[in-house]
């Protein structure tokens, strides 16, 4: 009986591992080491009452990640909620350095974009995990 407990024991903190690991892990490396940085929005139109169509620039620190997933949130980092988006331009290989996006239909209107959002972006930039980098949080977006 005591076997199988310790067995139990072993397995929970493996399961654990895992699990922190999978949940932060992406985070606190896009922290540390963003993969993008300098995000410039060039051009902000809005599309009806609930949808805008974004353009911009970033510069990509970490050419040797590929590409995974953008997602924009209402609210603030890490807790607000997700919204729709649409990445119009199609697929691009990016290397290093300054690189143009959009347009890109994302479900937040002017003043959501600019006041209330945050977009994080996700690349593999190993085995282990995704990196996850803030993209954006609410500063320096006009239209």
């Amino acid at each position: 009986m005591e076997r199988l407990f310790n067995s139990l024991v072993v397995v929970a903190m493996f399961l654990a591992a895992y699990i922190l690991t999978e949940v932060y892990a992406g985070r606190f490396e896009g922290q540390a080491y963003p993969v993008v940085t300098q995000v410039t929005f060039t051009k902000i139109d809005p599309v009806g009452d609930t949808r805008s169509r974004i353009y911009g620039s970033f510069y990509k620190e970490r050419g040797s990640c590929d590409f995974d997933d953008i997602q924009f949130y209402l609210g603030q980092p890490w807790q607000g909620v997700r919204v729709d988006r649409v990445l119009e331009e199609g697929a691009k290989e990016r290397g290093g350095g300054y690189e143009d996006f959009g347009p890109w239909l994302v479900q937040l209107d002017a003043e959501q974009f600019a006041g209330r959002s945050y977009a994080v972006v996700e690349h593999r930039c190993h085995p282990f995990w995704l990196t996850k980098t803030i993209f954006y949080n609410q500063e320096g977006v006009t239209n």
